[in-house]
C-alpha cells in the first residue's frame, strides 16, 4: 500500500500561502489548530513534497510573517494554551526581525552582479544574527514550570531555528560562510534533530556562533542595519556568552536533548497533567459518563499536540537532506480522536497511559446512515464499497443517509450528548449536511473539526434498549487530508 502527500490538498494550502505572501497580505488564522496545516505544508515543502513552497528559510519567514505578526498575534492565537507564560516569548523573535530578513532575502535574489557582494554580506550577517537570536530565545520556551503549555510555541520556534540552520548549510557557501562555519551549522543541526555520538557539545557550538555574531555586530553599521535591531543582536550575544560560561537559563537539563527527544518527553509529561472535567451528567446515575469524560480529555490533549507539535518533529531530522521515508509519512497519517461524547469507552484505542497508535488508513468514508428521533437510535458508516458495523437499532427512529462523492469528505461533526447521544450533525466540504436527533436526553454540545483533517472512522460506544432507548456514546476519528493512501501504488512520495 503506497502513501503519499495529496497533491490536490497540499497545492490548495500552498496556493493560499503563496498568494498571501505575494500580495503582502496576512493569513486569517484565529484558531491555534489552523496553524498546524500551514506549517505542515511548509515542512513537507522543505522535504521536496510540495512544489512552489521552497525548501528553507524563505518559506518559513513568509509563513511566519503571514500569521505571526498580524493583529491577532501569536500571543492571542495561543492564549488558551499558554496560561501564565506571556513573559516567555520576550521580544527576541519579533515581527521586525522577520520582515527585515524577508526583505534582505528578496534583495539578494534581485540585485545586479555589481551589487551582489554587498547584498550577500548583508544577508550573511543578518542570517547569523537571526540564527543566534533564535538560539538565545529557545530556553525561554522550555522553562520547566511551563514546559507543557508552551510546547506548541517551542515547536514553532524550533521550526524557525532549524530552517535557519538548513539554509546556512545549503546556501552558506554562496553567502560567504567558510567551510568551518558550515560544518558548525551542520553539527548544530545534527545535535538538535537526533541524538548522535561525537556531536560537538553545546558550549563548543555556542562559542563558534558567538564569534560569528560578534563579527556581524561589528559590521552591522556599515551595512545600514537599524540600531534597534542591532541592540537585540547584542542581547543575543550576551546570552551566547552565558551559554559558553555554563549559565544557559535552560531548566531541566534540556540543553543536551535534541528537539525531537525534547518534544516527545514533554508531550508524555503533559499526559500526566491532563485535567479531567466533570461529565455533563453524574456518573452515579449514568454509568460510563466519568470514564468517557476522562478519555475525552486525553483525546483533546493528544490531538492538539499531534497537530501542533509531534507532526512537526517527524519532519525535523530530514529537513537538511530534503528526503523523507515512507515510514514517517505513515506516522504523520496517525489517526486522532475526539470523544467519547456521552458514556462508555468501547472502541477507544487510547488510555490515560497510551496515546493513539499508528495504524494503516482504511478506505475513505463514502456514506453515513443515521437513525434517530428523540435521540440517536442507530449509526453505520460506509467505507469505500462496504458498510461497516451496524451500531444500535436499524429499525427505530427515522432513517437519514448522506452519500459522498469522490471529492467529498466530512470535516465538521457536531454532537449533542448526556444521558444519551442526543443528536448529531455531519457536515461535508461541499456544504452538505445530515442532521438527526432532537436531543431529548442529551443536550450538552461538543464538536470535532480539526483543520486540515477529515473524518475517517466513527464508533458508537454502547446502545441500550431500556427506556429511554438509544445510543449512549460516540467516538470520531480523523486523519490529515494532506496525506492519502493508494492500495495499488508502491511508490510513495507525492502524487501527480
Amino acid at each position: 500500500m503506497g502513501i503519499k502527500i495529496s497533491g490536490k490538498f497540499s497545492d490548495k494550502l500552498a496556493g493560499q500561502l503563496i498568494k498571501a505572501v505575494d500580495d503582502g497580505q496576512k493569513l486569517e488564522i484565529n484558531d491555534p489548530e489552523e496553524v498546524g496545516q500551514y506549517v505542515f505544508t511548509v515542512l513537507a515543502g522543505a522535504c521536496g513534497l510540495v512544489p512552489g513552497i521552497g525548501t528553507g528559510l524563505s518559506a518559513f519567514v513568509s509563513l511566519m510573517c503571514g500569521f505571526l505578526v498580524q493583529p491577532n498575534s501569536i500571543d492571542k492565537i495561543w492564549a488558551k494554551l499558554r496560561d501564565r507564560i506571556e513573559a516567555l516569548v520576550d521580544a527576541k523573535i519579533t515581527a521586525a526581525q522577520m520582515e527585515i530578513l524577508k526583505q534582505i532575502l528578496k534583495n539578494y535574489e534581485e540585485e545586479s552582479a555589481e551589487e551582489k557582494k554587498k547584498a550577500r554580506d548583508t544577508l550573511k550577517i543578518t542570517h547569523i544574527a537571526f540564527l543566534n537570536l533564535t538560539t538565545a530565545a529557545i530556553p525561554g520556551f522550555r522553562i520547566e514550570t511551563y514546559a507543557v503549555v508552551s510546547l506548541p510555541l517551542f515547536a514553532l520556534a524550533a521550526n524557525i531555528h532549524l530552517a535557519l540552520l538548513v539554509d546556512g548549510i545549503k546556501y552558506g557557501k554562496d553567502w560567504g560562510y567558510s567551510v568551518k562555519n558550515i560544518e558548525t551549522l551542520r553539527a548544530e543541526f545534527d545535535h538538535k534533530t537526533a541524538p548522535k555520538i561525537g556531536i560537538p557539545p553545546v558550549k563548543h557550538i555556542a562559542s563558534e556562533q558567538s564569534h560569528l555574531l560578534k563579527e556581524a555586530i561589528a559590521t552591522a553599521t556599515d551595512l545600514d542595519i537599524p540600531t534597534k535591531i542591532v541592540d537585540t543582536w547584542k542581547t543575543a550575544y550576551a546570552d551566547l556568552v552565558a551559554t559558553t560560561s555554563g549559565s544557559t537559563g535552560d531548566e531541566g537539563n534540556y540543553d543536551e536533548l535534541d528537539y525531537v527527544t525534547y518534544v516527545n518527553r514533554i508531550y508524555q509529561k503533559g499526559r500526566g497533567q491532563v485535567k479531567i472535567q466533570d461529565p455533563p451528567v453524574t456518573d452515579r446515575e449514568n454509568p460510563g459518563a466519568g470514564d468517557a469524560a476522562k478519555l475525552r480529555a486525553y483525546a483533546d490533549y493528544d490531538s492538539g499536540m499531534i497537530m501542533n507539535v509531534l507532526n512537526y518533529a517527524e519532519f525535523w531530522p530530514y529537513l537538511a537532506e530534503g528526503k523523507i521515508p515512507e515510514s514517517v509519512l505513515k506516522t504523520l497519517d496517525r489517526e486522532i480522536f475526539f470523544g467519547p461524547f456521552g458514556r462508555y469507552t468501547t472502541y477507544a484505542t487510547w488510555s490515560d497511559t497510551i496515546g493513539p497508535s499508528i495504524t494503516d488508513r482504511g478506505p475513505p468514508i463514502t456514506s453515513v446512515y443515521v437513525r434517530g428521533y428523540n435521540d440517536i437510535d442507530g449509526l453505520k458508516i460506509k467505507y469505500g464499497q462496504n458498510w461497516g458495523p451496524e451500531f444500535g437499532s436499524m429499525n427505530d427512529g427515522e432513517a437519514q443517509q448522506l452519500d459522498l462523492a469522490e471529492d467529498e469528505y466530512f470535516y465538521f461533526i457536531s454532537v449533542w450528548y448526556g444521558q444519551k447521544l442526543g443528536g448529531v450533525k455531519f457536515w461535508n466540504n461541499k456544504d452538505k449536511g445530515l442532521v438527526s436527533g432532537k436531543s431529548m436526553n442529551g443536550s450538552h454540545y461538543g464538536r470535532a473539526a480539526p483543520p486540515g483533517y477529515r473524518l475517517t472512522s466513527a464508533y458508537i460506544t454502547k446502545w441500550e434498549r431500556s427506556t429511554p432507548p438509544g445510543c449512549e456514546g460516540l467516538i470520531l476519528g480523523f486523519r490529515p487530508s494532506m496525506i492519502e493512501w493508494k492500495p495499488d501504488d508502491k511508490s510513495g512520495g507525492k502524487d501527480a
